[in-house]
C-alpha cells in the first residue's frame, strides 16, 4: 500500500464516521474498515470511559461484525481471545510468529490459537491508554511494512478523536447555556481532579460560584465559601491577596486577564500549597465590567519538583565549579580554599574551613579559612592538635552532619558559641584510600543541612581531595625542579669561595629565598672536634659575639647531640624544655622560638652545624621543607670539607717542597761546612797557645759546629735517617722520659701526663719518638716564658679515624694520638699555618719572611719530619692567649701484618736446603752489597735485566726462589702487575721493593702482605733484617770465614771479609 492509498482509506473513514454519534456504531465501522484494507481474518477494538466500556469485533470468514454495547462492569464475550487482557508492551506488531523474537509466552499464546501474523495499537484520550484496536491473521502471515504500521496508527488516532469528541465535548447548545451554569459533563469531570478549582466572582471580587473539590483543596464548605463575605482571606496568604488586590485596583475601569502564583491554606490540616490563579474579566451585553471568571490550579506538586530540580541544578554547578577552580598548577592549599567557597556557595553555608592532615606524624594542619573571626582561628590551633571531630574524621574515615554542634559532646562547645555556629558538616578528603584532610562547613542555623548538602560536600571532597594530590604531585615535581636550580645556584657560587665565613655569607641569601628565615647561624667543628666555632649569623638581634660563639661538645645538648648523632635535622619547638649548655645563650639571648638544628655532613662526617629560625612556625610546613635543606646543607658542608682537605693538601705540599728544598740545601752545605771546619783546624793547629787569632780560628770552628747541627736536622727533616723500628709502647717511652721532661721544663712549670691505658702498640723508632716529643716539650716550654701558673700536659688515648678527617694523606683506621698542651701564648692562625715550615719562629724573626735569626725554628719541622716518617701526622689547635695543642696521629701497629714467610720456606732456609734469589736492577753497588749478604746465608742470588724474566724465572724454579727484589723508583707503578703476575705464579714468595720514598710506598703496598718496602740504597743491615723478618734466621750474615773480592774507593780490586765490608757501608751511609 503507497501513500496515497493510505491517504484515501483515511478520508474514506473520516467520510464514513462523520455522521455518526454513538460509540458502537464508531468501533463497528472500524473494525469493517481495517478488515477491509489489510484483509485480516479478525479485528477486535475495545474502549474505556471512564465506568463504561465499548468494544466491537469483526470476523472475515463469516461476514460476521458483532458488537457489545457500552454499559457499567459489562463483560464482553468475544470469538477467540484478547491480547489486551495480556501484560504486553503496546503497540505491537509480529509478522511471523515462527520466527519472532517476542516473549515466549506470547508466541505459545499465538501458536495455540493459530494465529500467525498480528498488531496491536493503542487508542488514547490525551495522553491516556484508553483502548486498543488487534489485527490478527489466522491463514497467512502478513509483512509489517512501514506504510502499514503508519496507516494502522492513523486509523487507531481517528478513533479515538471520534470517540472523545462524541463522549467529552459538548454541542454546541451546552455552550450558549445560561450564565452560571456548566455542563454536567465538565463538572463530572473536573470533580475527578481535586487539585483544580473554577471559580466565578462579581466585580468587587466576591466569589459567586465556585466548581470543584472545594473542601478537600481548601478545608472549607462550598457554601461557606460562597456566603462568606471576603472569603479569600479565608484560605488566601495575607501578603498574596494584598498584592493581588492592589494589582487589581491599579487596573482601574479598565481590567485585564491576571495571571498569579499564590500561596493557599487548608484550614482543617494547615498544609500550605502553591495555586496557579488565571481569571479574565466577565462584561455584559453592554459592555460593562461584571465580574471575574477563572480558575486555580495547584502546582505545589510542580514547585517542589522545581526545588528539587533547582537544588540538584545548584548542586551540579557547585560540583561543576569546583572542578572548575581546581587547577594542578596551583597550591595544595589554594586548590582547597577555591574548593572551600565553592562549597560555601553551593550549600548556603556561612563559614568553615579545610586542614591538611599528616599520616605520619598525626599533625592537622589549617590550611583554608573563609567566614571564621580571627578569635576562632587563633583557637583552631589549640582544637586541631587535641581530639576533635575533625581528627575522628580523618582518623575513621567518615564524616558528620551536626544539627547543632553547640550541644554535641565531642566539639569544643565554647568556640562555636564564640562564633555562633549550630549547623556543621564535617568531611574528610579522601584520595583513594588515603585521607589527605578534613573540609568543614558551618551555617548559624539550628537543622540547616540536609542528606543532600551532605552527599553534595562528599561528593565535591573527593573531587578536592583528587586535585589537591594531582597540586600535590605537581607542586613536588616543582619543588624538585626549584631545588636542584638552588642546589645548582648554591654549588655554584660556593664554589669559588674559600673560608668558611665566606661560605655562610653568600649561602644565607639563597636558603632565605628556599625558606623564610628570621635568623640563621652556622658553626663548623673545629680540628679537634672540641667545638663547634660559629662563623657567620645573620638576623635581628645577630651581632659578633653571637656569630663567635663557640659550642663546647663536651657538654650536654639534648637536641644539638640528637642532630649530631643522628646525622638528620631535628626540630626544636618553641618553648621546649631541653638542657642545651651551649645552645641555650643563643636561645635566650635571642628569644627564638621553633628552630631548626641542620647537621652538615658530607662522606658521613660532620663539619658543622645550620640553626635556622622559620619565619613560619608551623611544624606541618618546615617539614615539607627538611629535605631542601637537608641537600643545601649537604652542599654546604661538602664545599666547607673540600676547602678543608684542599688546605690541608696545600700544606703538605708545603712541607714536602721545604723538604726536598731542605735536602739539597742540607748536601751541598754540608760540602762547604767540611771545607771551612777542616781548613780552620788546620790554622788552629798552626798557631801557638798565645796567638791573637787561635780565638777567631776557635770561634769559626763553633759556628762550623752549629752549622753542622743545623744541617744533622735538615737532613732529619728531610729524609728518613738509618732508624730501628719495632713493637713500641709509647706509654712506656713517657713514663721513662717523665724524669727528662721534666728537667726540660724546669721547676717553674707544672707538667701534668695523662696516659690512657687503652692506647695500642706503634712501629717506631724509640728514639726518633722521644725527640719529636722532646722538641714538642721545648716549644711549650718556650711558649710559657713568663706565664703564671704554667702547665705542659702530655696524654694519650686511642681514635678511629674515618677518610680524610684529619688530614688527606691518613688513611681511615685507628691510631695513637699524643697531644702535648700548654696555656701559653697561643698562635694566631698565620702562624699555626707555618709553624711546621723549616727556620720558621716567632722570636728574634724577620719580619717579611719569619725566619729566625740566631738560626732556631727546626725543633717543630724535625718533629713534624719524625712523624710523617712514621706515616702519621702533626696538627696543631691553638689560639691566641689561650694556649696551644700539639696533636701527633701515628698509626695503630696492625697484628700479624709483618707475618713470616710460609713455615716450609723458613724450614728450608733453616736446613740449608738450595734457595735462590731474584734481583732486578738495583744498581751495581747495591747488587754487590745484596748477592754478598744473601750468598752469606747461603742464598744463590741471580740477577734479571727485565720484568718477564723474573716471572719466567720463578715459575722454572717454582719452590727453590724464594725471595724478589725489586728497585721501585724505576719500575713505578708496573710494580703492582709484577707483584700480582708473581703471586700467580707462587703465592709464597716474598718481594723486597727498594725506594727512596718509602713512607709513601709503604702506604701503598700495606694491603700486600707479601711485600717489604726498604730505603735506598740497600745497605747491609737493613737486608739482613728484612730477611730475618721474613725467614727467621737468626745467625750473622757477618761470616769471617767468607772472602770476597770488592772494589775499593780507589777503584782497585781487593779481598775483604763481610765484616769489613759492612763497616765500610755503614761509614758510607752515616756520610750521607
Amino acid at each position: 500500500m503507497n501513500n496515497s492509498d493510505g491517504v484515501t482509506v483515511i478520508e474514506s473513514l473520516r467520510t464514513g464516521l462523520a455522521d455518526l454519534d454513538n460509540p458502537n456504531q464508531v468501533l463497528k465501522t472500524v473494525a469493517r474498515y481495517v478488515v477491509e484494507v489489510f484483509q485480516a481474518d479478525r479485528v477486535f477494538i475495545s474502549y474505556s470511559a471512564g465506568s463504561k466500556e465499548y468494544s466491537a469485533c469483526y470476523t472475515r470468514s463469516n461476514q460476521n461484525v458483532k458488537a457489545c454495547n457500552g454499559s457499567e462492569n459489562n463483560q464482553v464475550q468475544t470469538p477467540g481471545f484478547r491480547l489486551t487482557d495480556k501484560d504486553i508492551k503496546l503497540p505491537l506488531f509480529v509478522s511471523d510468529v515462527s520466527k519472532s523474537r517476542e516473549e515466549q509466552e506470547l508466541l505459545e499464546i499465538l501458536s495455540e490459537t493459530n494465529t500467525k501474523s498480528c498488531a496491536v495499537v493503542p487508542l488514547y484520550t490525551g495522553t491516556t491508554v484508553c483502548g486498543a484496536l488487534e489485527c490478527h491473521f489466522s491463514n497467512r502471515s502478513y509483512r509489517w511494512r512501514k506504510e502499514d504500521i503508519l496507516l494502522l496508527q492513523q486509523i487507531a488516532d481517528h478513533c479515538s478523536h471520534v470517540l472523545e469528541k462524541i463522549l467529552f465535548v459538548s454541542s454546541s447548545a451546552d455552550a450558549v447555556a445560561p450564565a452560571g451554569q456548566i455542563s454536567q459533563l465538565h463538572t463530572e469531570r473536573l470533580s475527578e481532579f481535586a487539585n483544580l478549582l473554577i471559580v466565578k466572582t462579581d466585580d468587587k471580587l466576591t466569589i459567586t460560584d465556585v466548581i470543584g473539590n472545594v473542601e478537600a483543596v481548601l478545608g472549607i464548605k462550598r457554601d461557606e465559601l460562597i456566603s462568606t463575605q471576603n472569603a479569600w482571606t479565608l484560605f488566601m496568604n495575607q501578603r498574596d491577596y494584598l498584592e493581588l488586590a492592589g494589582k487589581i485596583r491599579k487596573m482601574g475601569k479598565e481590567p485585564k486577564e491576571i495571571s498569579e502564583e499564590i500561596r493557599v491554606k487548608n484550614r482543617q490540616t494547615g498544609e500550605q500549597r502553591d495555586f496557579l490563579l488565571k481569571a479574565v474579566p466577565v462584561f455584559d451585553e453592554n459592555n460593562v465590567f461584571c465580574g471575574w471568571e477563572g480558575f486555580g490550579l495547584d502546582i505545589s506538586d510542580k514547585r517542589k519538583t522545581e526545588k528539587i530540580l533547582k537544588q540538584q541544578s545548584k548542586r551540579i554547578e557547585a560540583l561543576y565549579e569546583v572542578a572548575r577552580s581546581l587547577q594542578v598548577n596551583m597550591d595544595p592549599a589554594l586548590v582547597t580554599l577555591k574548593g572551600l567557597r565553592a562549597l560555601i556557595t553551593a550549600t548556603g553555608s556561612d563559614a568553615g574551613f579545610g586542614c591538611f592532615y599528616d599520616r605520619k606524624t598525626g599533625l592537622l594542619e589549617l590550611v583554608a579559612a573563609e567566614g571564621l573571626s580571627r578569635e576562632y582561628i587563633a583557637g583552631l590551633g589549640r582544637l586541631l592538635e587535641g581530639k576533635s571531630l575533625v581528627r575522628h574524621a580523618v582518623e575513621r574515615h567518615e564524616g558528620f552532619l551536626i544539627d547543632d554542634i553547640q550541644k554535641d559532646q565531642r566539639a569544643d562547645t565554647e568556640l562555636a558559641r564564640l562564633e555562633r555556629l549550630h549547623s556543621t558538616i564535617v568531611m574528610p578528603l579522601m584520595f583513594e584510600q588515603e585521607v589527605l584532610g578534613a573540609i568543614v562547613l558551618f551555617c548559624r542555623r539550628i537543622a540547616r543541612y540536609t542528606r543532600d548538602d551532605y552527599d553534595l560536600v562528599a561528593a565535591a571532597s573527593h573531587q578536592i581531595g583528587l586535585a589537591a594530590r594531582q597540586a600535590e604531585f605537581y607542586a613536588a615535581e616543582k619543588r624538585q625542579a626549584s631545588s636542584l636550580a638552588t642546589l645548582y645556584r648554591l654549588s655554584h657560587e660556593l664554589s669559588t669561595l674559600f673560608t668558611p665565613k665566606e661560605i655562610a655569607e653568600h649561602a644565607f641569601p639563597i636558603i632565605q629565598e628556599e625558606l623564610a628565615c628570621k635568623r640563621m647561624w652556622l658553626g663548623v667543628v673545629n680540628e679537634s672536634g672540641s667545638h663547634i666555632v660559629g662563623q657567620g649569623g645573620v638576623g635581628p638581634g645577630i651581632r659578633k659575639r653571637i656569630i663567635d660563639l663557640q659550642i663546647e661538645l663536651d657538654l650536654r645538648h639534648d637536641y644539638l647531640d640528637r642532630a649530631l648523632q643522628t646525622k638528620r635535622p631535628v626540630i626544636m619547638k618553641a618553648g621546649s624544655k631541653a638542657d642545651c649548655s651551649g645552645l641555650n645563650r643563643l636561645v635566650k639571648r635571642l628569644n627564638l622560638g621553633t628552630i631548626i638544628i641542620l647537621p652538615l655532613v658530607t662522606l658521613g662526617q660532620v663539619v658543622g652545624v645550620l640553626i635556622v629560625e622559620p619565619a613560619v612556625p608551623s611544624t606541618f610546613f618546615v617539614e615539607r621543607k627538611l629535605p631542601i635543606l637537608r641537600n643545601m646543607a649537604s652542599e654546604i658542608a661538602t664545599v666547607i670539607f673540600a676547602r678543608r682537605f684542599e688546605s690541608k693538601m696545600a700544606d703538605a705540599d708545603k712541607m714536602r717542597m721545604a723538604g726536598l728544598l731542605a735536602s739539597g740545601v742540607a748536601h751541598n752545605f754540608n760540602n762547604l761546612l767540611q771545607a771551612v771546619m777542616g781548613q780552620a783546624s788546620l790554622i788552629e793547629m798552626q798557631l801557638s797557645e798565645d796567638s791573637p787569632l787561635r780565638v777567631a780560628a776557635r770561634t769559626i770552628i763553633d759556628a762550623a759546629g752549629r752549622g753542622a747541627a743545623l744541617i744533622k736536622q735538615l737532613m732529619n727533616f728531610s729524609m728518613a735517617g738509618p732508624y730501628t723500628r719495632r713493637v713500641l709502647s709509647v706509654n712506656e717511652l713517657v713514663k721513662e722520659s717523665e724524669d727528662l721532661y721534666r728537667s726540660v721544663l724546669g721547676s717553674r712549670i707544672k707538667l701534668k701526663v695523662k696516659l690512657s691505658e687503652k692506647v695500642p702498640e706503634v712501629y717506631a723508632d724509640y728514639s726518633q719518638i722521644q725527640q719529636m716529643l722532646t722538641n714538642l716539650v721545648v716549644n711549650a716550654k718556650e711558649a710559657l716564658e713568663g706565664r703564671a701558673n704554667a702547665q705542659v700536659e702530655i696524654s694519650t688515648q686511642l681514635v678511629r679515624l674515618k677518610s680524610g678527617e684529619v688530614d688527606p694523606e691518613l688513611s681511615p683506621g685507628n691510631y695513637l694520638r699524643l697531644d702535648v698542651k700548654d696555656n701559653g701564648i697561643g698562635m694566631d692562625r698565620e702562624q699555626q699555618m707555618r709553624c711546621f715550615e723549616p727556620f720558621y719562629t716567632s722570636k728574634e724573626a724577620d719580619a717579611s719572611t719569619g725566619i729566625g735569626f740566631n738560626g732556631s725554628g727546626l725543633g717543630l719541622s724535625s718533629a713534624y719530619s719524625i712523624a710523617r716518617q712514621h706515616n702519621g701526622i702533626i696538627t696543631v689547635r691553638s689560639a691566641p692567649s689561650r694556649g696551644t695543642v700539639f696533636s701527633v696521629y701515628l698509626p695503630a701497629r696492625q697484628p700479624g701484618r709483618m707475618a713470616a714467610v710460609d713455615a716450609s720456606k723458613a724450614v728450608a732456609l733453616r736446613t740449608g736446603k738450595e734457595a735462590e734469589a731474584v734481583v732486578y736492577d738495583l744498581g751495581e753497588r747495591s747488587t754487590f752489597s745484596v748477592r754478598s749478604t744473601l750468598e752469606s746465608l747461603g742464598i744463590a742470588v741471580h740477577a734479571v735485566s727485565g720484568i718477564d724474566e723474573i716471572v719466567n724465572r720463578v715459575r722454572e724454579r717454582r719452590g727453590y726462589v724464594r725471595m724478589v727484589i725489586v728497585d721501585i723508583d724505576r719500575i713505578g707503578n708496573e710494580v703492582n702487575r709484577l707483584i700480582d703476575q708473581l703471586q700467580m705464579a707462587d703465592d709464597s714468595i716474598r718481594i723486597v721493593g727498594a725506594t727512596i720514598e718509602r713512607p709513601r710506598w709503604a702506604k701503598i703496598l700495606s694491603i700486600r702482605p707479601t711485600v717489604t718496602v726498604v730505603d735506598k740504597p740497600i745497605g747491609v743491615w737493613a737486608i739482613h733484617s728484612v730477611i730475618k723478618e721474613i725467614t727467621g734466621v737468626s745467625r750473622s750474615p757477618l761470616n769471617r770465614n767468607i772472602t770476597l773480592s770488592v772494589i775499593n774507593e780507589n777503584g782497585k780490586k781487593q779481598e775483604a771479609t763481610p765484616e769489613q765490608i759492612v763497616t765500610r757501608e755503614t761509614k758510607r751511609d752515616n756520610q750521607g
